[in-house]
């Protein structure tokens, strides 16, 4: 069920960037060369389609999210099937960006693949103690090098306090690789602890931190564009309709893609962009 709903928010995603996209390409079109109604009609379904027979990587584009929504659909029915058994969440039109504000966006699987692990029963029975490895996106020049001890490359971001009848937390964050003599002695550090009331969370940007896992290892990887946009421009627009000021969403699908998919810098902007909705002062 998770990976059907991550798949079917991702082709959300390149619907709502595609559909962007094309209805920005048609506002500038009208502005240079057509009268102001005519530029406005171009937002018609039918219109937009037209303007892509002119261009084949449109075309080709336009295909294939298509496609990806036809079998995302046609494969979801089980999925509906679930959903109707629960009771809907209803929300005001425009008010995105006040539950952004409050969650880890885009994340939902990986999260709650987490929470799955801090929640389950271990056997009393095991010694192990369990171990969630979180890799995230590398970095261009990659985690290659010697491996160091974790004084060096990591630091221990969580360690709560623990009674003899409640459970442990470790989150363990690295910079670098750790060799298996290293990792042992973390271990060994909470071995005195009964396996079942230890939880260890280690990340790192490298593959090679999930042999030290129990599990398996959660995967982050970077938003794609169309997923940052739908986010940036959410946070952007607040309570406001994009399509009220069509210039502006121009210039702000422009900055999503400089923003290179920064959660920080697109707080920044977005909330800078809800101060002034004026196209000319950011023209």
């Amino acid at each position: 069920m998770l990976e059907q709903l991550m798949l079917l928010t991702k082709n959300m995603y390149r619907g709502y960037y595609l559909l962007d996209t094309f209805k920005h390409r048609a506002y500038k079109e009208g502005d240079h060369g057509v009268s102001h109604s005519f530029a406005m009609s171009k937002f018609s379904p039918v219109k937009r389609l037209r303007l892509l027979r002119g261009s084949s990587p449109a075309e080709e584009m336009l295909h294939n999210v298509f496609g990806s929504l036809e079998i995302t659909i046609t494969d979801s029915s089980e999925f509906v099937l679930f959903l109707k058994s629960c009771p809907p969440l209803y929300r005001p039109m425009y008010s995105t960006y006040l539950v952004l504000d409050k969650c880890m966006f885009g994340r939902h699987v990986e999260m709650e693949q987490t929470i799955n692990f801090l929640m389950q029963e271990q056997a009393l029975v095991t010694a192990s103690l369990d171990v969630l490895p979180i890799i995230g996106p590398e970095k261009a020049d990659n985690l290659a090098g010697r491996p160091t001890s974790i004084r060096d490359c990591g630091s221990i971001k969580y360690q709560n306090q623990v009674t003899e009848r409640e459970r442990f937390i470790v989150i363990i964050e690295l910079d670098a690789d750790i060799d298996e003599g290293t990792w042992t002695r973390v271990r060994s550090a909470y071995s005195r602890y009964p396996a079942n009331a230890v939880k260890i969370i280690i990340s790192n940007r490298s593959d090679r931190i999930a042999r030290f896992g129990t599990t398996r290892a959660v995967r982050v990887e970077y938003l794609s564009q169309e997923a940052y946009w739908y986010f940036f421009k959410s946070l952007a627009f607040g309570s406001m309709n994009p399509r009220d000021e069509p210039n502006l969403a121009s210039m702000a699908m422009q900055m999503a893609v400089c923003l290179n998919g920064c959660f920080i810098a697109g707080n920044i902007v977005a909330c800078m962009l809800r101060a002034n909705y004026s196209a000319k002062f950011w023209a």
